[in-house]
């Protein structure tokens, strides 16, 4: 698939492709392109192949599809292209929301041995912050470092 071949067959709107080009019998033009899938992910196939929304939206725009695309707001349904940047493996984790087994609240802190330790995590290495007794001392260690670890791929939340 190429751009070309992208703007041939889907108009782009709002963050939907709608069909210029009947597909298949079952497939009206100007109607949405693809389905859900149970991964959450808006997805269309074309000539035996499957692609990601995310991925036709940002090769529509850009002219090329990168190995990863970040939703920015997590959001896998929102394929607005203004919502989709190229990201690396690493850079698209750094985006995650907080884990549900997440104990202090606060991503990057946890808690041991009576002080709150900061790890932030860049491309396999761990990175140390210290040790804090305050949790809101160590929140504001963590963000920083994530600011400055993870550029503007940080998510504090």
């Amino acid at each position: 698939m190429n751009q070309q071949e992208a703007q041939r067959l889907w108009r782009y709107e709002d963050g939907r492709l709608y069909w210029l080009v009947k597909p298949s019998r079952n497939v009206k033009i100007g109607a949405e392109a693809g389905c859900v899938h149970g991964n959450g992910y808006r997805e269309v196939s074309i000539n035996r192949n499957t692609y990601g929304t995310h991925r036709l939206v940002f090769l529509m725009f850009h002219g090329f599809m990168p190995s990863k695309i970040d939703h920015i707001d997590n959001n896998p349904l929102n394929n607005r292209v203004e919502n989709l940047r190229a990201a690396t493996q690493y850079s698209n984790g750094w985006n995650r929301r907080i884990g549900n087994n997440n104990s202090s609240g606060v991503k990057n802190v946890s808690y041991s041995s009576g002080k709150w330790v900061v790890m932030v995590q860049r491309d396999k290495k761990q990175h140390y912050y210290g040790r804090y007794s305050d949790l809101a001392e160590a929140a504001k260690v963590a963000e920083q470092a994530r600011l400055n670890l993870h550029g503007e791929y940080a998510r504090h939340k």
